[in-house]
């Protein structure tokens, strides 16, 4: 029996994923998903741009590097179409590390590997 519908969406889809389960959809009736990450601090200096920025607000970015450790966890219901998707009704376990680099506050390139 398998049951097509849109209102059966769940990790994959959106923001809603597993970090090492990123190309996945898993479809489901309900789910859970808890995602964590440990950061640490290993740098935080400022960039002094001068006379090459006109804005005199962006003239010093500040720059903060962080080592991330990635943990996440999630469980999906699916009692119709189990056979059809192997990461139905069974535990996900997903996590990895990473580093991120903020700037100007609210800037972050993240490079991560799960």
């Amino acid at each position: 029996m398998c049951i097509r519908d849109s209102n059966i969406r769940a990790i994959g889809f959106d923001e809603t994923y597993i970090r090492g389960y990123d190309l996945y959809l898993i479809d489901g009736l309900d789910f859970a998903y808890i995602k964590n990450s440990l950061r640490y601090k290993i740098a935080d200096s400022e960039i002094d741009w001068g006379k090459w920025m006109p804005l005199e607000g962006w003239k010093r970015m500040p720059v903060r590097i962080y080592i991330v450790a990635n943990g996440d966890l999630g469980y999906v219901n699916n009692p119709f179409n189990f056979e059809t998707n192997d990461f139905a009704n069974r535990m996900l376990i997903g996590g990895g590390f990473g580093m991120d680099f903020v700037m100007y506050y609210s800037r972050v390139i993240r490079i991560e590997l799960s």
